[in-house]
């Protein structure tokens, strides 16, 4: 988890130089969009009980609507990872609603939604909660960093509390 809070600072660093850079900059970020992301994550069984990392990797695809300074959408997205030393694996499927803030070319966002996630054969929904950041590199290409945290207290009623942090880097193409 360690290694986790640092990531999540250098990218919270970097979303903000990136929006301070992209003012002035008039993009739309209206349309329809896929991608691919790599990540790291931490998963927490049991309140700490135990503990694992993992690197993951993911496809995605949204739509966003831009109304000015506010950016409104939805996005369904589809990661796959196995636990570093529990050799576990682990998938992950969620359904996420945005809401962000245009500073022209970088975007500034929130997430909410649940997500189907299947733990070894085993799969619960859990609420999925997160902030990001996306740089649009032009009219079609856009880069960008996500932090998601997964909960459910009652993981498939085994009374067992299952926590994922994970921070992924992003790759979009705009339809």
């Amino acid at each position: 988890m360690f290694r986790i809070q640092h990531i999540t600072a250098a990218v919270f660093a970097l979303a903000t130089a990136g929006a301070a850079q992209a003012q002035g900059l008039d993009t739309d970020w209206s349309g329809a969009y896929a991608g691919v992301s790599v990540g790291a994550g931490g998963f927490d069984f049991a309140n700490g009980l135990v503990t694992d990392d993992y690197a993951n990797f993911g496809v995605h695809a949204g739509y966003l609507h831009d109304m000015g300074n506010v950016v409104v959408g939805g996005e369904i997205q589809h990661t796959q990872s196995e636990l570093d030393t529990l050799a576990v694996d682990m998938e992950s499927n969620r359904l996420k609603g945005i809401l962000g803030y245009d500073a022209g070319a970088f975007m500034a966002y929130g997430v909410a939604g649940v997500a189907d996630a299947d733990i070894n054969g085993t799969s619960d929904t859990m609420l999925v909660l997160g902030a990001g950041g996306s740089y649009a590199i032009n009219d079609r290409f856009r880069v960008g960093a996500e932090l998601i945290v997964e909960q459910n207290d009652d993981f498939n009623g085994s009374g067992i509390a299952v926590e994922n942090q994970e921070i992924g880097l992003r790759m979009d193409y705009s339809f």
